[in-house]
């Protein structure tokens, strides 16, 4: 009897532990996917979008999701944590040459803007760093990214031979469903510019990862540029240096450059393009003569461009333009800047209607769905892609790396330290356009507002830039050598929190 009560006492025993150890290993399967859901940003979005669905609480969905992926894997051997190693070491040598490279240039172009006050030689090497840092990040990501990116780079790569005639499904086997995006073999989902120059870069360069992201690298070292001149021209050229510094760092470009967020090269292609819409309309506003009609003309270009890389927000340089002359007397009274408008609008309608007389040609039941389907996005939530109000708001830490309220603190502070002026019109109204409209309509992506981001950066610029000389008018530091490093240092804090 005693034997008997000894064998059920040590079966207990050891089913109870059986049972701690399954209950253990439960736990840390599925704390391993709640890491990987909150580290995958997609997956992540996708957790908010159900807990906004089923009114849950964003930590109780991304819990939900990990119990589910450990009811379809409960014996999945979670990898042991290792200790965490210097971040140098992380990185491969052709990786780290890169990312080396670029830091370095950063800080010599802070050198000579802010000690030997040489300006066009320290954005020569901050454009150099952007674009090291730029190959850095293309390097590290060596695949293709699903959702949007290998779509993308499949109609390009299929365009390589035929540009008129985008396809995703080059030799379809099987009936497709023409109208879904992803399945179809004619492609009209989007404007083709910026497949047009994937497929030349694949033309030239062969067809490569480094070759399809090749474009969105050279345009956003460029896009340096273009805000620098934008903030010189508009307050001062320290504030275009801060704003082009920004922009170099910026990490949310860098991961639209390598897909690794929805909409990737088309979002890169489009603000670029608008960017240089607002650069040459600052030019114009500064230039007098025969340069005037240069930047004219450029205008017209460039918003013809992004119309033809994402639709209709690509004509939102005439926004500000057209405000800053109904806001202002003397100018409102003034044929010309009316005659002028309408000019580089002429140029605007020439470089992208040519497109949508083609496809509405050739491909007329695809092509006329297609711009149903991009009005809907206003008045209907597609694809799950839907928000609440403050949706856009709370998207400013993801695109910029810093608390919403920080942004709303720095536009209350450009608006009361900037004299009045029609660039100053024209960049209130079209931050505040973007985001009002895309507010107000139903579906929301965070890459959205992140056309005005160089304007964003101008604000930001702007503010520091007071700051600083609030600094220097108080003579707190009376070495020049320590004002310089204190300004390096609160920068570079800035761009590497």
């Amino acid at each position: 009897m005693r034997a008997f009560l000894i064998a059920i006492t040590i079966v207990l025993l050891f089913s109870n532990q059986t049972q701690a150890e399954v209950t253990t290993n439960k736990q840390k399967i599925v704390e391993y996917y709640i890491k990987l859901i909150r580290n995958d940003t997609s997956w992540l979005k996708l957790v908010e979008q159900k807990a906004i669905k089923q009114n849950l609480s964003v930590e109780k969905a991304i819990h939900n999701d990990a119990e589910f992926m450990y009811s379809k894997n409960p014996r999945l051997d979670v990898p042991l944590e290792k200790p965490k190693e210097p971040i140098f070491t992380c990185f491969g040598s052709l990786q780290l040459a890169p990312l080396s490279i670029g830091i370095l240039f950063a800080l010599l172009s802070m050198f000579f803007f802010f000690k030997l006050n040489m300006e066009k030689t320290s954005i020569v090497l901050l454009m150099f760093s952007g674009l090291s840092v730029r190959l850095f990040m293309v390097l590290l990501n060596g695949y293709i990214n699903e959702w949007d990116e290998v779509v993308h780079a499949l109609v390009a790569k299929n365009m390589m031979e035929n540009p008129f005639h985008p396809m995703l499904f080059k030799n379809p086997i099987f009936p497709l469903d023409e109208f879904n995006w992803s399945q179809g073999h004619i492609w009209l989902h989007k404007q083709p510019l910026f497949l047009w120059q994937m497929a030349l870069s694949m033309k030239i360069f062969g067809v490569s990862i480094f070759s399809i992201r090749f474009p969105s690298i050279i345009m956003t070292s460029i896009l340096i540029y273009f805000i620098y001149r934008i903030g010189r021209l508009s307050f001062n050229q320290q504030v275009g240096y801060i704003a082009a510094l920004l922009s170099v760092f910026s990490f949310y470009i860098m991961e639209l450059i390598v897909g690794g967020v929805f909409t990737d090269h088309n979002d890169i292609a489009f603000l670029f393009y608008v960017c240089a819409s607002f650069w040459a309309w600052v030019e114009y506003e500064k230039a007098t003569g025969r340069k005037k009609l240069i930047f004219l003309i450029l205008i017209g270009i460039f918003s013809g461009c992004a119309v033809l890389v994402k639709w209709l927000v690509g004509l939102l340089v005439y926004a500000g333009w057209g405000m800053s002359i109904i806001l202002y007397n003397e100018r409102r009274k003034q044929l010309k800047n009316y005659l002028h408008i309408g000019i580089s609008l002429t140029i605007t309608l020439i470089v992208f209607l040519p497109w949508q007389i083609y496809i509405l040609g050739t491909f007329p039941t695809l092509s006329t769905f297609e711009y149903l389907h991009n009005s809907k996005h206003f008045f209907e939530v597609l694809e799950g892609h839907s928000g609440g109000v403050w949706y856009h708001f709370s998207m400013i830490n993801e695109l910029y790396g810093f608390n919403p309220f920080y942004l709303l603190i720095v536009f209350i502070c450009f608006l009361v330290v900037t004299k009045n002026s029609p660039i100053k019109t024209a960049i209130i109204t079209n931050v505040s356009i973007i985001y009002l409209f895309f507010t107000i309509a139903a579906t929301k992506m965070p890459s959205f507002t992140f056309v005005v981001s160089f304007l964003i950066f101008i604000m930001i610029g702007v503010v520091i830039s007071t700051l600083f000389e609030l600094i220097e008018e108080k003579n707190r530091i009376k070495n020049n050598n320590l004002k310089i490093l204190a300004k390096v240092s609160f920068l570079v804090i800035l761009i590497f929190p």
